[in-house]
């Protein structure tokens, strides 16, 4: 009886870790493309659609849905207002993952999901020459 407690124990403990690892693999994805996408937008002056295109592609290469990514800018490039030389760039990535919990109830385990936020904050300045 002790092993089999002990076999329930070890497995639930296991999941647990696994459910753990997996908001920390996604956060690292996430700061990975805004990280790459920095780059461009100094160049650029500030986040341009090909630039959305780029980030989402990028979290779709790791299996992610990009659908659950949301770009939140706060300067926008259009050709009649870049951002001057020098100036404040920031974007903001939240990616919503539904993410599995597991708890005990007596001697059964519960398996429940709820949705989870990821999100990171990037800034740099504009290096777009005049």
């Amino acid at each position: 009886m002790g092993i089999i407690i002990s076999v329930f124990v070890l497995l639930f403990v296991t999941f647990s870790i696994i459910n753990l690892l997996q908001p920390l693999v996604i956060y690292f994805e996430v700061r990975q493309a805004g990280r790459t996408a920095m780059l461009q937008i100094e160049v650029q002056g500030g986040i341009t659609q090909t630039i959305r295109d780029e980030i989402k592609s990028s979290i779709s290469f790791y299996n992610y849905d990009s659908s659950n990514l949301i770009i939140t800018p706060v300067t926008d490039v259009t050709p009649t207002t870049l951002p001057a030389y020098g100036s404040k760039v920031d974007i903001d990535l939240d990616y919503q993952y539904r993410v599995k919990t597991y708890s005990l109830n007596g001697l059964s385990i519960v398996v429940g999901s709820e949705i989870k936020h990821i999100g990171s904050h990037f800034s740099t300045t504009s290096k777009k020459a005049p």
